[in-house]
């Protein structure tokens, strides 16, 4: 099987490696190295495309913001898994917070990227384990890349449209203790299949990446 995994937004692939399958031929995407040559959605849509899009795929794999990516790209594959990712209609009060949270990441992520990204992990959203830290993976253009773009980043890439790709057989996954993600999957119960990880948060394919990987090889 040929299957696509897209990390968080904060994340790299190595994150993901271990719901991998070695007998698969794994494609592993890191969003940094396709963000930091776009400055919206449309930029981000189009770089993928143009890097990913010509092979067909048995399954793909989003994490987080990598599965709110992938709810919205046009590519040919058989099943999509979206792993604790906000792939659901916004309501306008979610939007205001979303505005809010913006706001005070960017002023944060300005003032130091490696600690803004101690307190983005440390959020209550995020529980379980930290996310791990890999120095190695940030250069310093894409620290200061990530310093001026982030505003840009929040506002355009989090607000998309419902999904017009979405199918019965793709699979949604969340952390039974990660109350927003469970919420969204009573919204999307009746357009794909829903199940939870048990005793994970938000970062479900940190705390059990076993239990997850189960489940995504189980469907």
């Amino acid at each position: 099987m040929r299957v696509l995994y897209l990390s968080g937004f904060l994340g790299s692939s190595r994150d993901l490696s271990p719901l991998s399958r070695s007998e698969d031929e794994n494609v592993f995407v890191d969003l940094r190295s396709l963000i930091g040559k776009s400055k919206n959605l449309l930029d981000l849509k189009s770089e993928f495309m143009n890097k990913y899009e010509k092979k067909a795929y048995d399954k793909a794999i989003g994490y987080s913001f990598g599965g709110r990516l992938l709810s919205q790209l046009d590519i040919n594959v058989e099943q999509r898994v979206f792993i604790s990712a906000n792939i659901s209609h916004m309501s306008k009060e979610e939007v205001n917070q979303r505005d809010e949270m913006a706001s005070y990441w960017i002023k944060e992520f300005k003032e130091s990227f490696l600690e803004a990204k101690r307190k983005w992990s440390d959020l209550p959203l995020f529980q379980g384990h930290s996310m791990q830290t890999y120095r190695r993976d940030f250069s310093i253009a894409e620290e200061e890349w990530t310093k001026l773009q982030t505003l840009s980043y929040f506002t355009n890439f989090f607000t998309f449209k419902e999904s017009p790709f979405l199918r019965n057989n793709d699979l949604y996954l969340y952390g039974s203790l990660d109350q927003k993600y469970a919420n969204i999957g009573v919204r999307i119960k009746d357009i794909l299949k829903v199940k939870e990880v048990e005793n994970t948060g938000h970062r479900c394919c940190y705390e059990n990446p076993q239990a997850l990987k189960n489940l995504i090889w189980s469907v």
